[in-house]
């Protein structure tokens, strides 16, 4: 009983208990008072912030889609007009016959119309058109009605074509006009295909949409450019008859990136359509889900979605007014905001923990005249650990430092406290002296264990740094060493060291030599190309993806201007003489992209200038080289 109370005088209790006494009494009775007033204010202060931020980010986004709808009614109008004035004009009749010829057993429009030409003063550009199999024959009503929709198309589009995707005019009986100046849709479109089958088209017959309104479709993946696309279509009927209808597409891709980017840090941000379909999520998806074109909260694999939606359904927002929903057993807030047009939920979660700890930091801000009262017990806490705490505690980092330095026979004779002090400073005090004695005999048997494991570690480490930054098929180095050098090789060219440029390699009807001679074959190809690039040039070579090849470029450091060693890749390539029945070269041939790197620009712009010199270079017929200045 003795040793117990004895124990109860040393050092940490009397400490604790004077801390505990004084912190408590002081703090409880100053700041005690509002404090959860000042925290409730702040708490519904942020939301209401949150709720804004979330408004205007729609608010910034709407545009696009105000603007299809504005442009469709345009278009619809304009049709309209001119389709009761001349749908039975006979020059209009007539002009059918001189601007859609026949291909490949059906009829397109002229491709001098999408390459450029003049008619009647009126010059016609990117303009294509599809007259797929249609089971009746074409009457005059109809050919007017082509003809005056691609005068409409032609007249009004172009305004417009930097904003949206393309512009183009479908009718029910298998046409489809188009405006897009860079890829005629018309021209390429396989003969045997039936627009009405699609889920686009088929959502504007008469059949599918008997109240005629103008909607936008599902969210749907644009396999041809690779982009996440919507379609906005507005019906056009006369006297019971479906004419046409009019439509943009409007690629997503950057609306949904700046959508769901987070404004603050932890925030993450979901877009869902009226109709349960997922629009933009920042987790990755199966790739299998992604491409499916119909992303349904019950078809995903995490039901958190479908339960996400339910509230949502539950407590709808309106415009100009967002909800928060905050469900039961939680950790996150969900600002719920509609988006005008597509009538789209854009969600923000946000950790509600954090909402509340920055509202609890703020209420404790406005209490700092408790500060007064806790100096003053801070300073009789200062006075007792100096006396009882500081003074060995210094002497305990001495004999610390002594350790660490290797000094342990100095160590175990240096004093930290009285020894025979019945304190936990006595008890270090000993302690301190046996660890010292412990360490030194260790200390051998310690350093060979560390210089054997150092080696090990050496050597994974080697092996690791391989096997992240070289590809496994081609020996080349992998997409996160370029990424990585490339970074570097800018930073450098951004000093002036050194003029950078990237060639792109596209290896050219890839797909038809996998599909055709196998797997394997395709395999064996991209070594030998690697393989001969490398015997080329002693610049880094890239497995960019799939059957592309990047080569970072330092213009400085070569004899001759990086053009010219493209050329060399692609003529090299060439040289190798592979087999490619199913190429127009008849031996496998790359295609290759040069871009120079401009002050100032980040890795993605200097891919994307890349990128599209590789795309000219396959539009110029493959097997050459484009440089984009």
């Amino acid at each position: 009983m003795a040793e117990r109370r004895r124990f109860a005088r040393r050092l940490t209790t009397r400490l604790l208990i004077t801390i505990l006494v004084f912190s408590t009494v002081a703090v409880l009775a100053i700041t005690g008072f509002g404090f959860y007033h000042a925290y409730s204010t702040d708490y519904q202060s942020r939301i209401a912030d949150l709720k804004q931020q979330s408004q205007a980010r729609v608010e910034r986004e709407q545009a696009p889609f105000l603007q299809a709808q504005n442009n469709t009614q345009l278009l619809a109008e304009a049709f309209l007009r001119d389709y009761q004035r001349f749908r039975d004009d006979p020059k209009i009749i007539a002009q059918f016959d001189q601007w859609f010829v026949p291909s490949d057993g059906i009829l397109r429009m002229h491709p001098s119309f999408a390459e450029g030409r003049y008619i009647a003063q009126r010059y016609y550009k990117g303009l294509t058109g599809f007259l797929g199999h249609y089971e009746l024959p074409y009457n005059d009503e109809l050919k007017a009605r082509v003809v005056l929709a691609s005068e409409t198309l032609a007249a009004f589009a172009p305004a417009w074509q930097n904003d949206f995707a393309n512009t183009h005019i479908s009718m029910p009986e298998n046409i489809l006009l188009h405006y897009a100046p860079a890829k005629p849709w018309g021209l390429l479109a396989d003969s045997k295909l039936d627009i009405r089958r699609g889920a686009v088209v088929a959502a504007t017959l008469q059949a599918n949409n008997p109240a005629r309104v103008a909607a936008w479709t599902g969210l749907y993946y644009d396999l041809s450019a690779k982009y996440w696309a919507v379609t906005y279509q507005h019906p056009v009927d006369f006297n019971g008859q479906h004419l046409i209808t009019p439509s943009h597409d409007l690629y997503l891709s950057q609306i949904i990136e700046r959508l769901i980017t987070p404004f603050k840090n932890l925030s993450s941000h979901f877009i869902f359509n009226p109709h349960g379909q997922l629009i933009a999520s920042p987790n990755q998806l199966p790739e299998e889900t992604q491409f499916s074109g119909v992303l349904h909260v019950d078809r995903l694999l995490n039901p958190w979605y479908a339960e996400l939606f339910s509230l949502i359904e539950n407590t709808p927002p309106s415009l100009k007014n967002p909800v928060m929903i905050m469900p039961e057993d939680d950790e996150y807030i969900y600002i719920i905001t509609l988006m005008p047009g597509p009538d789209w939920y854009y969600v923000t979660r946000y950790p509600a923990a954090q909402i509340r700890w920055a509202a609890i930091t703020s209420a404790i801000a406005q209490a700092l005249q408790s500060l007064i009262l806790l100096l003053f017990i801070m300073g009789i806490v200062f006075w007792f650990i100096r006396r009882q705490v500081a003074l060995p505690l210094r002497r305990l980092v001495n004999v610390a430092d002594m350790i660490a330095e290797g000094k342990f026979q100095e160590a175990s004779r240096a004093t930290i406290a009285d020894s025979h002090a019945r304190s936990e400073i006595g008890l270090l005090n000993r302690t301190m002296h046996d660890m010292a004695k412990r360490i030194e005999d260790h200390q051998q048997d310690l350093i060979e264990q560390i210089e054997k494991r150092t080696a090990e570690l050496a050597k994974a480490n080697v092996a690791l740094e391989r096997l992240a930054h070289v590809d496994g098929l081609t020996g080349a180095m992998n997409r996160r060493a370029f990424d990585r050098d490339l970074q570097n090789a800018i930073a450098q060219a951004n000093k002036g060291a050194a003029k950078l440029e990237l060639i792109l390699l596209d290896v050219d009807f890839f797909k038809l030599y996998n599909d055709n001679q196998g797997h394997l074959a395709g395999d064996h190809v991209l070594k030998q190309i690697v393989a001969t690039l490398q015997g080329v040039t002693d610049a880094g070579i890239y497995r960019y993806g799939g059957e592309e090849i990047a080569v970072l470029c330092n213009a400085v450091g070569n004899n001759d201007s990086c053009a010219g060693l493209a050329e060399r890749l692609r003529s090299s390539i060439q040289a190798l003489a592979i087999p490619h029945p199913d190429s127009s070269f008849a031996v496998v041939t790359v295609s290759v992209g040069v871009a120079y790197h401009r002050y100032g620009k980040d890795s993605n712009a200097l891919i994307l200038e890349a990128d599209k010199a590789l795309y000219v270079a396959k539009n110029k017929g493959r097997n050459c080289v484009h440089l984009n200045s």
